[in-house]
């Protein structure tokens, strides 16, 4: 159970120089900033998520002061508003202890960032664009990130699939690192099982 990023530079040192990150950026990468960081006012609607977690206030303001430390100190005891559970089909899933509205956000997810050439086929993958987003050049697919969670992650690892689903992963910003935020996109009563949709594969 971690609730950061895991980094490690030996991942990306061979890996080429990503053309939608932003001009004079370090590479390859020496911390965390240098692979998610976001760009103040360059991203477009990736709001905020704040320094205060369970909330439904994104924060507009491209230069606000928040910090991810702020943003892992305020999800840091998921375990008042969660439980794991074993479930009878679908093994591990995340049941919610209290009542949560549709636009909240419920947490995160954490892990290693790596690159697709060294995470491997895990289930525990989830794929981020890095760089300006939407700024990529006509034709080409943005460069990507994938946080591995498979042997470092969190509680929204866990979270199960349904065509139906309570939340969605969006991108966001905490303080100057982009995380993929969890966001309820209708209410969770007190006892359901939390779940995403996976997409049509």
């Amino acid at each position: 159970q971690i609730n950061t990023y895991a980094f490690n530079p030996s991942h990306f040192r061979h890996e080429p120089y990503p053309r939608t990150l932003p001009p004079g950026s370090t590479w390859p990468p020496e911390r965390t900033e240098d692979i998610v960081g976001a760009v103040p006012g360059g991203n477009g609607d990736v709001g905020c998520v704040g320094e205060r977690c369970y909330t439904d206030e994104i924060c507009a303001n491209p230069f606000c002061e928040h910090t991810f430390e702020q943003w892992r100190k305020a999800t840091a005891h998921w375990e008042e508003c969660f439980e794991l559970r074993l479930t009878e089909a679908r093994g591990i899933g995340v049941f919610a202890q209290r009542e949560f509205r549709a636009g909240q956000v419920l947490g995160w997810y954490a892990g290693e960032p790596r690159t697709l050439d060294n995470c491997g086929e895990g289930d525990y993958l989830m794929e981020m664009e890095i760089g300006v987003t939407g700024r990529g050049d006509s034709g080409v697919g943005e460069a990507t990130v994938f946080i591995d969670a498979e042997r470092k992650g969190n509680w929204t690892r866990f979270i199960n699939h349904s065509c139906n689903p309570h939340a969605v992963f969006r991108i966001r910003r905490a303080g100057n690192l982009r995380i993929m935020a969890v966001e309820a996109i209708r209410d969770v009563g007190v006892g359901e099982e939390l779940s995403v949709g996976y997409g049509d594969e």
